[in-house]
């Protein structure tokens, strides 16, 4: 056998042992997590950032009410703000008792033009 062939047959033994070297590391790092590794040093300050999905639930629920309906013109707290029982959270305009002292002044405007003409008519029999 000539040199040549000789140097042929060694580099090809060579590249063949190479390809299944690489391919059995390959194989052994399948499923392998890579992790980043920093130097270990003093911070200023540490953040901590959690994103979940889901529902939040009070631990009490409160029902908030009026004692009539109307407007609201003025919000007197902000989101967030504490309160306590009996502290105003906002100004409402009382439509229901505008509309009850209406109602009942027209009842009365009504029973009054008609008690007039009743008496206007007594009197015109006289």
């Amino acid at each position: 056998m000539k040199t040549w062939q000789k140097v042929g047959i060694a580099v090809a033994v060579v590249v063949v042992g190479a390809g299944i070297v690489l391919y059995s590391v390959n194989q052994a790092n399948k499923g392998v997590i890579t992790v980043q590794t920093a130097k270990v040093g003093k911070q200023d300050r540490l953040v901590s950032l959690v994103t979940a999905s889901g529902e939040i639930k009070p631990t009490t629920y409160t029902n908030v009410q009026a004692q009539g309906f109307g407007r609201i013109t003025d919000i007197l707290v902000k989101e967030g703000d504490p309160i306590k029982k009996g502290d105003r959270l906002l100004l409402q305009e009382n439509v229901q008792a505008n509309a009850d002292v209406q109602a009942q002044s027209a009842a009365m405007n009504s029973s009054e033009s008609v008690a007039k003409g009743k008496s206007g008519k007594s009197q015109a029999r006289l």
